[in-house]
């Protein structure tokens, strides 16, 4: 998602990153901010305005005691389809407020039209990719479990219900979308300053407003293969994502190989591929990889040479050279970090 400034002008998050770290002269001094990480407010020091950080990063800087992100009606950027959206360990609730566009979650494609809510769990590969011509405008809610009510009151009843469905998008009567637009402003409109006693129990409130009005009132849209409102390209890409999610694990796909299995060139493969995904075939193949070695590091006691192979990478370095640039960390020391949070 884009960066904007108050007076509504967009600009790439690198560019907002370098702007705010030549005018401070230090990395340390970004750090200053991540406490604030909702809705994030600095001074540019050149032009001495203030903007408004409302960009999604794979790691996501939040108090440890209330693991929320909240962005407030941020607007699709057509002209950086760097979109950030990759995958992360949160839950996340996406709200379309207005305009079109088609997220890319997992193995399908899903059209983003005004009044869809998805909901997506952790460790999940997902992209929003707005309209050229009508972006959409959106909400986004992060959270972890752990803010989360859990506790048992004798009912068949979860707030998790809409993210252990099969589908990934719901659709709400339209009182009960405008109800969760009154509870979107009003959770914008408290943590805009911090102002008065108990704002982050607010926010958890509304955020459990939300949720039970999508237990109660939502109705689970068709997947998209199954939906006569899909376009032809997004329902021949279901099938090849459905092909490479199955395969990629027994043995290398290239894109010749994939172009042929889809009976198109492989010039009009990766031209489409990146359009309806918005990854390259590599980009996206990695990423599934990456996050398949996560959970094996994390549930098992496989050693990392076969976790690299049983994932599909080519060799023990390259594995190595992915996961630290894609996860930050080594392989060992990702175990290690993780290992007391198994049960």
């Amino acid at each position: 998602m884009p960066c904007r400034s108050e007076d509504g002008r967009a600009f790439s998050l690198d560019t907002y990153l370098e702007r705010l770290h030549q005018n401070s002269g230090s990395d340390n001094d970004i750090l200053k901010y991540k406490n604030r990480s909702i809705r994030t407010t600095v001074v540019d020091l050149f032009q001495r305005r203030y903007y408004t950080l409302e960009a999604v990063l794979e790691k996501h800087a939040y108090d440890p005691l209330f693991p929320f992100v909240y962005m407030y009606r941020i607007a699709g950027n057509t002209e950086d389809p760097l979109v950030s959206f990759h995958f992360h360990d949160w839950y996340e609730l996406v709200v379309v407020h207005e305009g079109r566009g088609h997220f890319f979650i997992d193995k399908h494609v899903y059209p983003m039209e005004k009044g869809q809510i998805f909901h997506i769990s952790g460790e999940i590969i997902h992209k929003a990719i707005p309209d050229q011509k009508e972006p959409f405008l959106c909400s986004v809610l992060l959270f972890k479990p752990t803010l989360i009510h859990s506790k048992e009151l004798n009912e068949p009843f979860s707030y998790f219900d809409p993210f252990l469905k099969n589908g990934f998008t719901s659709r709400l009567p339209q009182t009960g979308f405008k109800e969760i637009e009154s509870f979107l402003e009003q959770m914008d409109e408290e943590k805009k300053e911090w102002k008065g006693k108990g704002s982050k129990h607010a926010l958890q409130l509304y955020l459990h407003w939300i949720l039970l009005i999508l237990n109660r009132e939502s109705k689970e849209l068709l997947p998209p293969e199954a939906s006569t409102t899909s376009s032809r390209r997004e329902s021949w890409m279901n099938e090849v994502l459905l092909f490479i999610d199955e395969t990629m694990w027994k043995e290398q796909l290239t894109l010749e190989k994939l172009a042929k299995e889809a009976l198109v060139t492989p010039e009009h493969f990766s031209r489409t591929f990146k359009k309806t995904t918005g990854f390259t075939l590599p980009q996206y193949i990695n990423l599934k990889r990456l996050i398949k070695a996560k959970e094996l590091l994390k549930t098992t006691d496989y050693s990392i040479s076969y976790i690299a192979d049983i994932c599909g990478f080519k060799s023990l370095s390259y594995f190595h050279t992915l996961f630290r640039k894609g996860i930050g960390t080594t392989p060992r020391k990702y175990r290690t970090d993780h290992s007391d949070k198994q049960p």
